[in-house]
């Protein structure tokens, strides 16, 4: 599968999750967007994929960066947005669309308000295949870093 992502603020970042049991874990993150520098210049422009379909309409023009990813496996893609920010403390909030991707299909993926959208260019209702009604992600609490522990 392949996807097509929007190349700008807020940086996307690609989740990956195995079943276990029941539930499902988060295995592997990485971002997905360039990684903007001090003085605000991307480090990476426009990187395509040879023979990947054209872009929907909202993605024409844009700056996009394409990638292959595995077929058949539960993806999320989120992105972190600030909601409210004082001086004492700032409130986060995680916006999410998960998909499971198909193989030989294209995607093309951008933030809108609140949420990502994910359009699949392969199939005539652009609809990606989501995840089963019963596919929840196992309970975690959240390490000291941050990170998940799953129990």
């Amino acid at each position: 599968a392949r996807i097509r992502v929007k190349n700008y603020l807020p940086p996307l970042t690609l989740e990956v999750y195995e079943k276990a049991g029941q539930c499902y874990k988060l295995v592997d993150a990485k971002s997905l967007t360039a990684g903007v520098n001090v003085i605000g210049i991307k480090s990476t422009y426009n990187k395509k994929l040879p023979g990947m379909l054209p872009p929907s309409p909202e993605m024409q023009g844009m700056d996009a960066i394409e990638y292959k990813i595995k077929a058949n496996q539960h993806v999320s893609i989120t992105y972190k947005e600030e909601m409210f920010r004082s001086q004492y403390n700032q409130t986060i909030a995680t916006r999410s669309s998960s998909f499971i991707p198909e193989v030989g299909h294209d995607y093309d993926i951008y933030p809108v308000n609140s949420g990502v959208n994910i359009v699949d260019l392969t199939s005539s209702n652009h609809a990606p295949k989501s995840w089963g009604n019963e596919d929840k992600e196992c309970n975690y609490k959240t390490g000291l870093l941050g990170g998940r522990n799953y129990y």
